[in-house]
């Protein structure tokens, strides 16, 4: 994929999936979720391949987390 700077179209989709913010609060209210995609496993491993080969060059803020 690398090579060719192409990415199968199967490796682009993922499920998304509600989830709760607060145990605690309201689980009626909408704005008590927030989405996250659950990526195919193909995916997944292509992710972490590179993880583990540019990891050490990639950077995040801080605020990423918050």
């Amino acid at each position: 994929m690398l090579c060719h700077s192409f990415v199968p179209s199967d490796v682009c989709y993922g499920m998304i999936m509600p989830l709760i913010k607060d145990k605690h609060g309201d689980a009626a209210k909408i704005d008590m979720y927030r989405g996250i995609t659950l990526s195919c496993a193909a995916s997944q491993l292509f992710e972490s391949v590179l993880l583990a080969l540019f990891g050490n060059s990639m950077n995040s803020d801080d605020l990423q987390y918050v």
